[in-house]
């Protein structure tokens, strides 16, 4: 059984996954390979669009929380579809062996409007019609 949790970036669990764009752009920096939970991080123009959304920043770009997630959904479907399922699959099945749970880690304070509990609900329907056997764990 696989139990799907959420928390804060430091999280210090060695079944946190870091599921953040700032994670992809660190590796770049200093030349290392992208965090496993790469696949799950929100393109740049999504998060910049509701960060300034939520800063209230005046830009035509602005996403607020009711577009954002059907636009992560539709990104999470695009990467399951063009090439990210069997990677997303082996990751849930490495960390249901090696951990019985994966913590998906974000800088939100707030995880009742973050991607990783969307996120959270997308690995939970991929388990479920994979076979799987998961849970929510908060």
């Amino acid at each position: 059984m696989l139990t799907i949790y959420t928390a804060q970036y430091a999280y210090p669990g060695a079944d946190g996954i870091d599921t953040t764009l700032g994670g992809v752009w660190k590796a770049k920096e200093i030349g290392v390979p992208e965090p496993e939970g790469a696949i799950f991080a929100p393109p740049e123009w999504l998060l910049k669009g509701y960060k300034a959304w939520q800063k209230g920043t005046p830009s035509r770009q602005k996403i607020s929380p009711q577009e954002y997630e059907p636009l992560y959904l539709k990104c999470m479907r695009q990467r399951w579809l063009h090439g990210g399922k069997t990677a997303i699959l082996d990751l849930l099945q490495h960390y249901e062996a090696s951990h019985g749970s994966i913590v998906l880690r974000c800088f939100c304070a707030d995880h009742d409007f973050c991607h990783t509990s969307i996120l959270k609900g997308v690995l939970l329907t991929i388990c479920a019609s994979e076979g799987i056997e998961a849970q929510d764990g908060g």
